[in-house]
């Protein structure tokens, strides 16, 4: 296994650590977004989850049977 240097484990940790946040960002601002759409009755009830329902073998969903 080859060593690395400072810099260059400096330089991976610091790409690890941006792609941590970019990700953990995203789902925080997904989380955001859903958590403020349930306390909208009006864009609840319009949502495809009241509108159509949760089925078993909706066509959108992967048959994994």
């Amino acid at each position: 296994m080859k060593a690395h240097t400072r810099e260059e484990l400096a330089a991976a940790v610091a790409r690890y650590e941006q792609e941590v946040w970019q990700r953990g960002h995203d789902v925080v601002m997904q989380n955001r977004e859903n958590s403020l759409a349930i306390h909208d009755w009006e864009a609840l009830s319009q949502s495809a989850l009241m509108v159509r329902g949760v089925k078993r073998d909706a066509p959108w969903q992967a048959n994994d049977a």
